[in-house]
C-alpha cells in the first residue's frame, strides 16, 4: 500500500550510520509483523538505510499504524532499543507517554483475546469522486473491493462450468467472493494469442498472472473481454481486471439463481431489489449509473484512500491498509471531492442500504442542506459509523465533519519534526481542522488522509465488537454512541502543554511549536480530557479491541438540541433547553449510572468553570428533555461586548458557550458528549434574526448541464 503524506518541516538526516544486521525470522501474520515491504521497513534491521525515514517515499513507515514496538518483532539495527521503550528506531530523541508513535493498529492485531484485523463482513463506503481503476495506488485494495453477488451470475472456470447456485460464488475456494474468482471467467477476460494457452505465465506471452502487485488477470481460448483499465505492473502498463470490467460484462444483465437471463445493452435490472439497477461494485450518483468509475484519468485521490483503507496485508506487495481484511465500495457522488448536498445525502443514504459498516466521505458539501443532516441521522439509526472531513483549508469552516450530528470529524496528529529530529509524535496537524465538534485525532496529515483513518478506527473497533460478539463477550454489535464512547474511554490524551516528558505527559523538551491542549479539563476519574485541537485526542485501536473484547461497554450520552452553533440572544431567551439521550450499558452495566448536564463559558473550559444544569440518577435511560440553562447566569458582559479583532482561535469563539452531558457507571466507564453554541445580543440585529434555513444558505446550488445538446456544459 502506497500512502501519501504531507510535509510539515524540511526532511532532515536520520540516524547516524549503522550497518543492518540479519535479517530476524517472524512468525506469522498478525502474530508477527506482515512480510509487506512499505510496513515498518525502518523497523527491520535487514532494510533500515540510513535515510530511513523519507517523506513521500519508498521508506516512509506507516509509524501511525504502530503501537509499542518490540525489540524482538522489530529488531533496530546493531541490536540498539526502540528510542523510549517503543517507538521508531529513528526517532532517537522522541517521547512518548504510552512509547507509541501511532494510533496502535499493531496492538488490535496481536490482542491478546483474539486478533483483530478486520473482517470480511466489515463494509467502508467511500464517497467522492469516483474511483480511478487506471490508477496505480488503487492496486493493493483490488482483492478487497466489495462486489455484490446480488446482481453477479456465478463465476465460471475457463471451461465455462460454475459451482451450484447459491454456493457458486467462492471459485476458488479462499472463503470469499473477489475479483480472483472472475480470474478464469471467459466472459470478462480476454482472448489469448494465437498459440498462447491460458495457463502459460506472462513472462513466456502467456495470460496468468494472479495477484502480481494486487492485480490479477489472465487470457482464454474463449474470452469475450478486453479489460478497460491498466496500470504499472513490474514497470510495464499492463490491463488487468478490474470491477470495471465485471459492469461492463455483467452491468446490463437480467440474473436469476446465478445466472444471466438476458443482457440488453442499456439494460438496467434491480436483481437484488435493493432500487439501484445492477449496482455491482457501488454507484454513480453524478450519472445515475452503476459505475463508479471517475472519468478523470489523472485523479488519483480516491483509489489512494482505498489502498489506504483495504489494502491487503502480508502480500509481499506494498503496505498494510488499515483494515486489511475489510471490504470497501466505492460511492461517486459528483466529479470531484466539491458536491451538492442532495448526491452527498443520496450516497450516505445508498450505503447505508447496502449495509455498510462506516462511511469516509471527504466531499465538502457547498450548500449544508438539511437533506443531508436527514440521511446521517437515516444511516446512524441502522448503525453505520460515519467519518467526514473536517477541512484543509479553515479551520473555523465548519465543513461536513465540524458541522453534522452524529458523524466523526477527520483530523490528526502529527509528529513535530521529521527523522532524526522528531520529539514528540502528538503534535498538530496544520492542514486539518480544530474547533469544539473535534473528537479525536488520529494519523495521516490531511482531512483527505485523516478522514478515511477515521473511518478506519471506527470499522476496526465494530470488528471488534462483532469478535466479542461471536466469542460471547457481548450479545450484539455495538451503536454508533457505544463505539464513540469506548473509543474515548481509551483514547491516548493530548496535552502537550503539560509537565513535559519524560516527567509528565506533556511535549518533550525541544519540540517544534505545536498549538497547546487543554491540561485542566480532566480534573478527577468521571472526566475525559479533551481540547479544541485535538479532542479526546489520539485513538488508541490496540486499547479499544481490548476494552470490547473484556465485554466491558460504557455508557452513551448524545446531546440532539440545540443546534450546533447556533446563536441565542439571553436577553430574549431565559431558559436553554437541551435535548437528547443517555443510558446504562446494554449488559454488564453495574446498575444505575449517574449523569450531569453542564455548561461553561468558552470554547475550551476548564473542569472548574462548569456549572451544573441538571443532574440524576436512572437504571433504564433517559430521551428527550435532559434539562435547561438558566441564561440569566451568564454575565451580561460576556455576550454584549462588541466583536474583538483577537486572532485565531480564540477570536471566532468569543461568544461560544459549551455544554456538556456526562454519565458514569459502576464499572468506572464513562459517556459523554459535547456541544456549542453562541450567546449574543446584537442591538443592531434585525427582530428574528439570525435565522436557520434548514441549515442551507438559502441559494441553489450552482451545477453544470448541457442545455443546447452541444456537448458543452453550461453553468447554472
Amino acid at each position: 500500500m502506497t500512502r501519501r503524506i504531507g510535509v510539515l518541516v524540511p526532511v532532515v538526516l536520520l540516524l547516524a550510520l549503522i550497518l543492518p544486521s540479519p535479517l530476524v525470522a517472524h512468525a506469522t501474520w498478525p502474530q508477527a509483523p506482515p512480510n509487506d515491504p512499505e510496513f515498518a521497513p525502518c523497523e527491520n534491521a535487514a532494510t533500515f538505510v540510513t535515510d530511513c525515514y523519507v517523506t513521500g517515499g519508498a521508506n516512509y513507515d506507516q509509524f501511525d499504524m504502530f503501537g509499542a514496538l518490540s525489540d524482538s518483532q522489530y529488531p533496530c539495527p546493531n541490536g540498539l532499543p526502540h528510542p523510549d521503550g517503543g517507538l521508531p528506531c529513528w526517532a532517537a530523541s522522541a517521547f512518548d507517554p504510552n512509547h507509541m508513535a501511532g494510533a496502535n493498529f499493531t496492538g488490535a492485531w496481536t490482542n491478546a483475546s483474539g486478533p483483530n484485523i478486520g473482517r470480511d463482513d466489515v463494509l467502508v463506503a467511500y464517497i467522492e469522486g469516483g474511483v480511478n481503476y487506471s490508477a496505480d495506488n488503487v492496486k493493493d485494495s483490488l482483492d478487497n473491493q466489495w462486489l455484490n453477488k446480488g446482481e453477479l451470475p456465478c463465476p465460471q472456470r475457463a471451461d465455462g462450468s460454475s459451482l451450484a447456485w447459491p454456493g457458486c460464488y467462492d471459485l476458488d475456494g479462499n472463503g470469499r467472493l473477489d475479483l480472483r474468482d472472475y480470474i478464469h471467467d471467459p466472459r470478462v477476460n480476454p482472448p489469448c494469442p494465437v498459440g498462447v494457452a491460458s495457463d502459460t505465465p506472462v513472462a513466456s506471452g502467456g495470460g496468468l498472472a494472479v495477484d502480481v502487485e494486487g492485480t490479477s488477470r489472465n487470457c482464454l481460448a474463449t474470452g469475450q473481454h478486453q479489460y478497460l483499465n491498466a496500470v504499472s505492473v513490474q514497470g510495464h502498463r499492463t490491463p488487468y481486471l478490474s470491477p470495471e470490467d465485471l459492469v461492463a460484462a455483467f452491468g446490463h444483465c437480467q440474473i436469476a439463481n446465478g445466472q444471466p437471463l438476458q443482457c440488453l445493452p442499456g439494460g438496467r435490472f434491480d436483481n437484488d431489489h435493493n432500487g439501484y439497477p445492477n449496482d455491482i461494485a457501488g454507484w454513480n450518483f453524478e450519472r445515475n449509473n452503476n459505475d463508479p468509475q471517475t472519468e478523470d484519468l489523472a485523479y488519483g485521490h480516491a483509489p489512494g484512500n482505498n489502498t489506504l483503507v483495504a489494502g491487503v496485508a502480508n502480500n509481499n506487495y506494498g503496505g498494510v491498509g488499515l483494515c486489511p481484511t475489510c471490504r470497501i465500495v466505492n460511492v461517486k457522488q459528483g466529479a470531484e471531492c466539491l458536491g451538492r448536498s442532495d448526491k452527498l445525502a443520496e450516497s450516505i443514504l445508498y450505503a447505508a442500504d447496502i449495509g455498510a459498516t462506516a462511511v469516509s466521505s471527504v466531499v465538502v458539501d457547498y450548500t449544508y442542506s438539511k437533506f443531508v443532516q436527514d440521511a446521517i441521522n437515516y444511516a446512524y439509526n441502522k448503525g453505520v459509523l460515519l467519518s467526514l472531513d473536517s477541512n484543509d483549508f479553515d479551520a473555523m469552516d465548519h465543513t461536513d465533519g465540524m458541522l453534522w450530528d452524529h458523524v466523526f470529524p477527520g483530523n490528526s496528529a502529527a509528529m513535530d519534526a521529521e527523522g532524526g529530529l522528531t520529539h514528540w509524535f502528538r503534535s498538530r496537524s496544520n492542514i486539518t481542522s480544530y474547533g469544539t465538534h473535534n473528537l479525536f485525532s488520529g494519523g495521516e496529515y490531511t482531512t483527505s488522509g485523516a478522514t478515511p483513518f477515521m473511518a478506519s478506527v471506527l470499522a476496526m473497533t465494530q470488528a471488534a465488537a462483532l469478535n466479542a460478539r461471536d466469542a460471547g463477550a457481548i450479545p450484539k454489535r455495538l451503536t454508533p454512541n457505544e463505539i464513540k464512547q469506548v473509543l474515548m474511554n481509551t483514547a491516548q490524551a493530548i496535552i502537550p502543554n503539560d509537565v513535559p516528558q519524560p516527567a509528565g505527559p506533556g511535549a518533550p523538551p525541544g519540540t517544534l511549536p505545536y498549538w497547546p491542549g487543554n491540561p485542566l479539563s480532566a480534573t478527577d476519574s468521571t472526566h475525559t480530557n479533551w481540547s479544541t485541537q485535538y479532542g479526546y485526542g489520539r485513538p488508541d485501536v490496540g486499547a479499544a479491541t481490548a476494552m470490547i473484547m473484556a465485554g466491558r461497554v460504557p455508557p452513551t450520552a448524545d446531546i440532539t438540541g440545540p443546534q450546533w452553533y447556533s446563536y441565542v440572544d439571553p436577553t430574549v431567551q431565559r431558559y436553554l433547553p437541551v435535548t437528547g439521550s443517555l443510558a446504562p450499558s446494554s449488559w454488564h452495566s453495574g446498575g444505575a449510572v449517574t449523569y450531569t448536564l453542564e455548561w461553561a463559558l468558552g470554547a475550551d473550559p476548564a473542569d472548574a468553570a462548569y456549572h451544573t444544569a441538571a443532574q440524576g440518577t436512572v437504571r433504564t435511560g433517559k430521551a428527550g428533555a435532559l434539562g435547561a440553562i438558566d441564561l440569566s447566569q451568564v454575565p451580561s458582559v460576556f455576550y454584549t461586548h462588541p466583536p474583538s479583532t483577537t486572532l485565531q482561535p480564540d477570536g471566532a469563539e468569543q461568544y461560544t458557550m459549551t455544554i456538556r452531558l456526562r454519565v458514569s457507571d459502576a464499572n468506572g466507564l464513562k459517556g459523554e458528549d459535547r456541544r456549542t453554541v453562541g450567546l449574543r445580543h446584537d442591538p443592531a440585529l434585525t427582530a428574528g434574526y439570525p435565522k436557520s434555513v434548514n441549515r442551507a444558505d438559502g441559494d441553489a446550488a450552482p451545477t453544470y448541464a448541457d442545455l443546447e445538446g452541444k456537448h458543452e456544459l453550461d453553468l447554472i
